[in-house]
């Protein structure tokens, strides 16, 4: 069910939310590592946030590992969400986001994410208001348990 919500839905943002321990990360990495996954993008980048992430090492992290051409250390904020605007706006790419601890994390690695629908991120957090804010549409709890077993 994952896998299709990742290859086959019209849905930008899929998140993995709960407690520390649960097997977020886990599930998200079998999902990355997933055949028909790997097949049905052009690029996939796995980024671990935590709590101390900055926004310059997340998009960096991502256009380096998307884009065969060097990526300067040196590059602007600006000049990064430029070239990782333009990279998502013309490819397919999975963009996995480990561990997101707060609402305003998204708010500020957002801006990169072009409007046209080629890109995915799939999110994991112990916050459950992260995954709603990312993106209020999700699983209820029976559906999620059900998923689960």
């Amino acid at each position: 069910k994952l896998v299709g919500y990742l290859v086959e839905e019209d849905i930008q943002v899929v998140s993995i939310c709960g407690m520390g321990g649960i097997g977020k990360t886990t599930l998200a990495r079998q999902l990355f590592n997933h055949e028909i996954v790997q097949r049905h993008f052009d690029g996939v980048v796995w980024v671990c946030i935590s709590q101390q992430f900055t926004r310059s090492y997340v998009w960096h992290t991502i256009l380096r590992k998307l884009s065969s051409k060097h990526v300067g250390k040196n590059m602007t904020e600006e000049d990064l969400q430029e070239k990782l605007f333009q990279l998502l706006e013309t490819s397919s790419s999975l963009i996995v986001l480990d561990d997101m601890w707060r609402e305003e994390d998204w708010d500020r690695i957002k801006p990169v994410f072009p409007p046209k629908k080629g890109w995915k991120v799939l999110l994991t957090s112990r916050n459950e208001n992260v995954a709603l804010h990312v993106d209020p549409k999700c699983l209820n709890l029976e559906e999620s348990w059900t998923l689960f077993r």
